[in-house]
């Protein structure tokens, strides 16, 4: 009869681990989710897309071929946006338009247009994509990088990239 106390006492002495375990396991993934940023989908999508206007202050990049890009992406100047797979367009409305206007949909629902949010929420940017959407890592020396599950077989999960 002895053990069989000290079998309950010991249970109830370690009830408090799966709820410290529990907190452990969300503060590693709140810290690891820190330099993640997000798209937000623009409310007039087809006005944006007909008649896309570049924003003072951006750098223009497209991924694709010249004439049939998948993605067209604008980010505010001190952000660093590099990859072998994109190319820098002038910020004249005349060649975002051209870029824009060949993105191809996949489905009856694309091309889609997004506002590149930063970790804290404020936007730093602007994805016309094909696709529809895109992970946003923020990294250091305020690198952005586009990660999407959606890359067609062009280059593994990577749609761009930091530094």
């Amino acid at each position: 009869m002895g053990t069989h106390c000290f079998r309950k006492q010991k249970k109830h002495g370690h009830a408090w681990m799966p709820a410290v375990g529990l907190l452990a396991i969300l503060l590693l993934s709140a810290s690891a989710c820190a330099n993640y940023g997000r798209l937000r989908p623009v409310a007039d999508m087809r006005k944006n897309l007909d008649n896309p206007m570049p924003v003072t202050g951006y750098k223009y990049y497209y991924d694709g071929t010249e004439g049939y890009p998948y993605h067209v992406i604008g980010l505010q100047r001190g952000y660093v946006f590099s990859s072998r797979f994109w190319t820098p367009i002038a910020p004249a409305a005349v060649e975002l338009k051209k870029r824009v206007a060949g993105i191809r949909p996949y489905s009856a629902t694309s091309p889609y247009v997004f506002d590149i949010l930063d970790p804290r929420g404020s936007v730093v940017g602007v994805l016309y994509s094909a696709e529809p959407g895109a992970t946003v890592r923020f990294g250091p020396g305020r690198s952005v990088r586009l990660d999407n599950a959606f890359s067609h077989g062009r280059h593994p999960s990577s749609i761009g990239g930091g530094k």
